[in-house]
Parts: C-alpha cells; structure tokens; sequence
C-alpha cells in the first residue's frame, strides 16, 4: 500500500541515527518507536492503528508502574530500565526466548 510504502522509504532514508551518548534514537530502524510500533502491531499487519499504539503505551505504562499507583517515578523509570537491560543482555547471551 501507499502508506506502507513511504513509511518504509522513510525509515530507510533516516537509517540508524545516533543519539549524543551514542545510542539508537527514537526514530528509524531498530530505534525505540520503531520498538514500540513492532510491539504494538498484534495483528502483524505492518499497520499501527491507534487503539493498538494505546494498548501497547497503557500496557507499557502498567509494567513501570511497580506499585500500582498510577505515577511512575523516578525509582520506577530506573529499575524499569535496569530489568530492560538486563533482559537484552540475557537475549545476547541466548538466554532470552
């Protein structure tokens, strides 16, 4: 599809940007929102419709939030990211899956 299409040609044209600490950016291939839409997409059909972009940011959300509050704080974003890392070094290993 035309949609389909430019996005495609998008990300391409962006490629893996960089960000100031080195790390992935948010935006183009393998950056955190191409993550996140990847995640989102439960039917795989390569189209983000916006109740499963909500979904996925509600379910994102719940997960950081670790004592159920309805705030993330500070603490949270933190032991959020670290149990991330942690699980991505897990996959490296070929622990993960």
């Amino acid at each position: 599809e035309a949609r389909e299409g430019r996005m495609g040609q998008r990300g391409e044209r962006m490629g893996e940007g960089r960000g100031k600490r080195g790390g992935k950016m948010g935006r183009g291939p393998g950056g955190r929102m191409h993550e996140l839409a990847r995640r989102a997409d439960v039917n795989q059909d390569r189209i983000v419709t916006r109740a499963e972009f909500d979904t996925a940011v509600a379910a994102h959300f719940t997960q950081m939030d670790a004592d159920g509050n309805g705030t993330v704080t500070v603490a949270e974003r933190k032991a959020a990211r670290a149990a991330h890392m942690g699980e991505r070094r897990g996959e490296r290993r070929g622990g993960g899956q």
